[in-house]
């Protein structure tokens, strides 16, 4: 308990003068009348090239205040304006706006923050943070999604690097865009939720909107990638090249091939393999490509 009084009391308590009617007299002041405020913390990714650090997401709502939400953690302007996209989401979604100082902190604060995959566990961070929710699976899955004005939710880049990295940090799932989910799905051993609307985010985490995780069989898609039209047994001649070819694929080494000749697919030396693949799907998906019905991608982006 705080006690407030004025500096004469508190002289007359100094010098042996008062008694218990000074306690008394002083007002008291509970946790009422102070700033109170929740956390609500979330996880995310942040990508690196191809590769997902992880990224811890805190919002902090203050029941008072008027300066309006800051975040920090080192973000670029896209995640800086995001904020505006939050606000008017929550407000079509039916969720009030919080209207206080709210901070929300991207760590680590060090690694720069990129690109709109953060609106989606923002703005969850918001509406948990201000007490409209209560869940118990926050703390459990990934969560990614660029936000409409509607409160729909688009898809991203880099959903495959978020499985890999959710299954690598033992999450129980990944939250992500319903046009993202087979793409995360690949991953063997992490449950991938689809939503396609900020409701249905806030529904499958506090329970009650139960969301099958997207299953895609991934063994079935590797066979299918490595069926071609053309194979390397259909060159004839060429046989330096032949033998060149052989011998980096037995050594696993580079080569660079330059001539008409370097456009042959090369798939009798090469299967596709899961690494191999989720490796070029990894680099398709940051250039875009990795949405539609192609899950798996096994020639590397144009």
């Amino acid at each position: 308990m705080l006690i407030v009084c004025c500096a004469i009391d508190y002289g007359n308590y100094l010098s042996h003068s008062c008694s218990m009617d000074w306690l008394l007299s002083c007002r008291s002041v509970g946790t009422s009348d102070r700033i109170s405020a929740m956390l609500a913390r979330l996880h995310s990714v942040v990508l690196i090239g191809i590769e997902a650090v992880h990224c811890e997401i805190e919002v902090d709502v203050p029941k008072k205040g008027f300066k309006g939400p800051t975040i920090v953690g080192l973000p670029d302007m896209a995640v800086k304006e995001s904020i505006h996209r939050i606000k008017t989401a929550l407000n079509n979604c039916g969720y009030p706006y919080p209207r206080s100082s709210s901070v929300i902190n991207l760590a680590p604060a060090d690694l720069k923050k990129e690109g709109p995959s953060f609106d989606l566990p923002i703005a969850l961070g918001l509406i948990f943070g201000d007490a409209q929710a209560e869940s118990t699976r926050l703390g459990e899955y990934l969560t990614l999604g660029e936000l409409a004005l509607d409160g729909r939710i688009r898809p991203i880049k880099g959903a495959l690097s978020a499985a890999l990295l959710a299954k690598e940090r033992k999450f129980k799932g990944i939250i992500v865009p319903v046009e993202n989910s087979r793409e995360a799905a690949v991953v063997e051993g992490v449950e991938v939720i689809p939503v396609a609307s900020l409701t249905e985010a806030v529904g499958f985490l506090t329970g009650e909107m139960e969301i099958e995780p997207t299953d895609v069989d991934a063994n079935a898609l590797l066979a299918d990638r490595s069926k071609y039209d053309v194979d390397f047994g259909d060159v004839r001649g060429q046989e330096h090249v032949k033998r060149a070819l052989t011998v980096a694929s037995a050594g696993s080494h580079n080569i660079l091939m330059l001539g008409a000749s370097a456009s042959i697919r090369l798939s009798a030396l090469f299967s596709a393999s899961y690494d191999r693949t989720s490796h070029a799907t990894c680099f398709c998906a940051m250039t875009g490509q990795g949405f539609g019905d192609r899950v798996l991608h096994w020639t590397r982006p144009r």
